[in-house]
């Protein structure tokens, strides 16, 4: 995986990453890349920045805060000294409505709030 850095005196611009190669040997992304940066940014200095570690991409999933009230006994955890927050652990985005429902039936009294975020 390559990236490229352009450096024109303010902030330095990162590229996305991507193959380094497409597809035969002879047709090198770097080269072509570098082209076209340079009619671009003609008077920015271009660097490539290599890496054998393939970031991953952020994905975005939620987490619930689940508000649990004191001296309410749910069934599930009991009754509480004190008003308790507890956060569930991430999951894909796709699955935040099956995960709201199954908090719900577990924590009915509770105040079940998402949070979403990318990872």
């Amino acid at each position: 995986m390559i990236r490229f850095r352009i450096d024109n005196g303010d902030t330095p611009i990162l590229t996305e990453w991507v193959d380094e190669m497409l597809g035969d040997l002879h047709q090198q992304t770097a080269a072509q890349r570098v082209a076209e940066l340079r009619r671009d940014y003609p008077t920015s200095a271009i660097s490539v920045e290599r890496s054998s570690v393939i970031p991953r991409k952020k994905q975005k999933v939620v987490r619930f805060r689940v508000h649990l009230t004191a001296g309410v006994d749910d069934g599930v955890v009991g009754s509480l000294p004190k008003d308790t927050d507890v956060f569930t652990t991430p999951v894909p985005i796709a699955q935040k409505d099956e995960e709201f429902a199954s908090l719900k039936a577990r924590f009915p009294q509770a105040v079940i709030t998402p949070e979403e975020r990318e990872l």
